[in-house]
Order: structure tokens, then C-alpha cells, then sequence
């Protein structure tokens, strides 16, 4: 699967959806032309406050909105894991995971 721009995301999926800018708009919260510079190559791309919206009106993850690659069914699966857990939450989330790895990493590594 070749990857894709957020913005060429953004816009293939509301055009898939059958919604216009002022619709799409309408349903995140934002103005039309937010949905604009979302939708421009070189333009902005929604906050950290916008991404899960944008990202379940197109019926993907944050992860996958926001990265140019495809990604494996299993970092999808993680995707939406980390999707279920409260923006608020998310940081707290993301460190202990890394601490958990960073001490996997520790007790595997040859002394």
C-alpha cells in the first residue's frame, strides 16, 4: 500500500465519507477552513486535541492518521488500544509503557 500524506488522508477520507469541508467541519467541531489547511499539502494538521476526532469520523486510528506509513494489522490493533485511553490519560500510558519495555530491555541484555 503506498503511503500517505495526513492531508491526502484527511481529504480522501472525507470525500470517501460523501462529506463536503463545511460538513466534515461541522462534525469535529472546527471551522471550514481548518478542514482547508488540514486538506492542503504544506498545510497544518489537526491538534492533539482534534486527532481523535478526525481519526474516528474516518473509521482509523491516531496512529495511522498521523504517520505517512501503512501499518501492520497488529500496530493497528495497538493503535486503537491506545486510542481507547482517555486523552487526559495518554501520556501517563505512553511512559509506563516505556518503562516497562526500557526494563524488559534491561533484564534481557547480556551483562
Amino acid at each position: 500500500m503506498k503511503s500517505m500524506s495526513i492531508h491526502q488522508k484527511i481529504r480522501d477520507g472525507r470525500a470517501r465519507l460523501g462529506l463536503n469541508e463545511q460538513q466534515f467541519a461541522d462534525r469535529i467541531g472546527v471551522t471550514r477552513g481548518s478542514v482547508q489547511q488540514w486538506e492542503k499539502e504544506g498545510g497544518t494538521a489537526p491538534n492533539r486535541k482534534r486527532q481523535q476526532a478526525v481519526a474516528d469520523l474516518l473509521g482509523i486510528t491516531v496512529s495511522e492518521l498521523m504517520t505517512d506509513e501503512s501499518i501492520s494489522p497488529e500496530a493497528y490493533g495497538i493503535g486503537k488500544m491506545f486510542d481507547s485511553i482517555p486523552v487526559e490519560k495518554r501520556d501517563a500510558a505512553l511512559s509506563a509503557i516505556l518503562r516497562t519495555i526500557v526494563g524488559y530491555l534491561d533484564k534481557s541484555s547480556p551483562k
